[in-house]
């Protein structure tokens, strides 16, 4: 194998990650890029993916999306490039949830980044936010034990407007909100700050309560994803990663072709 293209299909956009090399023991993308569905196969994807480099590569596929996922099988296909879809019976990681074929393999992707990250005497909690915002815990043998999943800031002000009749739709940057007051002076501040605080307390909730169910005092903390611009009010040793999908995927292809 040549190198690899990494493809996290979400709910809302496809992260692609470039890997020349397998042989770290947690490799992180060369270079990334995220894209909407609707991009495959435009100028915009060409002039980033259409390169030697990809197209003398293995591309490997986690989804939640399966109609994207069609899509881009269909254009890595239609390049006489080989494309493996990842499933959860891919992944070397023990679970215990009741039907691990039913949980995002996001989720449980992140879950065997997050194996490689953690000291081995440590509990860990993954916070990542996309679409959805997820919070799951390993216990500290490494098994993925399942967790909690909540709206994110752009779905819940999507919900707040679509719920409602005069409530606005808030325009969220990518890049997350800003810190704003506790206190909102009007109608848009107001839902500024509900969502900004409301999002931030149920996460820290969450990592306070699955701590308390792992038994673990101080277990690692990693957080992934975008949107999440109250990371340093989470407390504790909190570790920062652009994407653990990506890296998990790279992961476990490492492992499929060793094999």
């Amino acid at each position: 194998m040549n190198g690899l293209v990494a493809a996290d299909v979400g709910n809302s956009s496809i992260k692609l990650g470039w890997f020349t090399s397998l042989d770290a023991a947690c490799p992180t993308p060369e270079r990334e890029a995220t894209f909407t569905a609707d991009q495959i196969g435009s100028p915009e994807w060409m002039s980033c993916v259409a390169t030697n480099e990809s197209m003398s590569s293995t591309w490997v596929t986690a989804s939640v999306n399966k109609t994207a996922a069609a899509k881009l099988h269909q254009w890595v296909t239609s390049q006489q490039q080989h494309c493996i879809s990842l499933t959860h019976e891919s992944l070397d990681l023990e679970t215990a949830v009741v039907l691990p074929e039913r949980v995002g393999i996001d989720r449980l992707l992140a879950a065997v980044a997050v194996n490689q990250l953690r000291p081995p005497e440590s509990a860990a909690i993954i916070v990542d936010s996309g679409t959805a915002i997820t919070v799951d815990a390993v216990d500290v043998s490494g098994v993925f034990q399942g967790g909690a999943i909540l709206p994110g800031i752009h779905l819940s002000a999507k919900f707040l407007f679509d719920g409602t009749d005069q409530l606005p739709l808030m325009e969220i940057p990518k890049t997350g909100l800003t810190h704003p007051p506790s206190i909102g002076k009007d109608t848009s501040k107001a839902i500024t700050s509900g969502l900004y605080w409301g999002t931030l307390g149920a996460v820290k909730e969450l990592i306070a309560s699955q701590a308390e169910s792992l038994h673990c005092k101080s277990a690692s903390i990693f957080v992934s994803g975008g949107n999440l611009p109250w990371v340093d009010l989470l407390g504790g040793q909190v570790q920062r990663h652009g994407s653990l999908v990506l890296s998990g995927i790279a992961i476990a292809a490492k492992g499929m072709f060793k094999g």
